[in-house]
């Protein structure tokens, strides 16, 4: 039997190691120097609005593709159970009228661009917040292995590494805002 705490600190537990049905996302995630951005030979992948649940590991996403055309809705559950850059995740799929129906649900949101940068042979999503959050920038990177998630390099454009710093989590900056310590 396996067990975490949602954002209140109320035990779910679970049959198995990962929760059925799941996952693992094997990410690692970079703070980026605002000042580089400009630089960066990037292109648009995706306009996305996310909504955080209070009291819960929810994402509910809204990401159209640069097209402007093409949108996809989806509902996320992220576990938060595994070592530094590996979560067990949940995705399922929504059509338009879900995602209205869980958009009516009060939550924290944040709105994002998300583009690819290639940085020495290397591909990195960078995600550029907007509005409240404006001048945060975030680079990250998913690995098929553990192996290649414990071996991977830094992008050149990035400050530092934050992965598993969770006050750089998606859901922490749509609760609280941009962490100081991304002006630094």
């Amino acid at each position: 039997m396996s067990e975490t705490k949602n954002v209140k600190g109320t035990v779910i537990k679970f049959a198995g190691d990962i929760p059925k049905y799941s996952r693992p996302e094997l990410e690692r995630r970079w703070l980026v120097d605002p000042k580089q951005i400009a630089q960066l030979d990037k292109t648009l992948i995706y306009k996305i609005w996310d909504t955080y649940y209070f009291d819960s590991r929810m994402r509910l996403r809204k990401a159209v593709e640069a097209d402007g055309v093409t949108t996809i809705f989806k509902l996320c559950k992220k576990y938060g159970l595994e070592s530094r850059g590996s979560d067990p995740t949940t995705s399922i799929y929504l059509s338009l009228d879900e995602y209205e129906f869980f958009s009516s649900l009060s939550g924290a949101k944040i709105e994002k661009q998300r583009f690819l940068v290639t940085d020495q042979g290397e591909d990195f999503l960078l995600d550029i917040y907007q509005g409240t959050l404006n001048g945060l920038a975030v680079a990250e990177r998913e690995y098929s292995t553990k192996d290649q998630l414990l071996k991977a390099r830094s992008p050149s454009f990035a400050l530092r590494e934050i992965t598993g710093e969770e006050k750089f989590s998606g859901a922490s900056i749509a609760f609280h805002g941009k962490p100081a310590s991304a002006d630094s």
